[in-house]
């Protein structure tokens, strides 16, 4: 494991109270501000899967979690989010309100195909629980996020 010495966040805030009802997209985007990278571990295990975790953190803001996988691992990000969130939520920023901002990064074999970065933001959240992820592609212009369609 490779992690950065680490600040734990303080709870954000005005922030709003767990187990209410998920954010927006745009909501998430609202959230931009410096942060430095804090753990950079390259085999994070939460439950059956395993994948590198990058946290950025700030004093006073909301950590941001990117989660790196090879397409080809398996369980997948995208099939056990809701742990994966959880154990990065409870193990790096137990004391923050709300979880980690969630960004999953899928690596591609396919030669010349861009890693596919995807914003996930869930329905609900209470202390180190998440429920009912939407995922969200990055627009590749650059403009923003587009829903990802089933």
């Amino acid at each position: 494991m490779n992690d950065v010495p680490q600040d734990r966040p303080p709870a954000r805030a005005g922030a709003a109270a767990p187990g209410v009802s998920g954010e927006t997209v745009a909501e998430v985007l609202n959230l931009a501000a410096s942060r430095r990278l804090t753990v950079d571990d390259h085999m994070f295990h939460a439950g059956r899967t395993s994948f590198r975790l990058q946290l950025f953190t700030a004093p006073g803001q909301r950590a941001v979690a990117v989660a790196t996988q090879a397409e080809d691992e398996a369980p997948s990000l995208t099939n056990v989010a809701e742990s994966c969130v959880a154990a990065v939520w409870q193990q790096h920023c137990p004391d923050q309100e709300l979880p980690p901002v969630w960004i999953e990064r899928q690596l591609s074999g396919a030669f010349g195909r861009e890693p596919d970065f995807r914003l996930v933001t869930f329905g609900e959240a209470e202390p180190h629980e998440v429920r009912n992820p939407r995922w969200s592609i990055h627009d590749q212009r650059g403009t923003g996020y587009a829903p990802r369609r089933a």
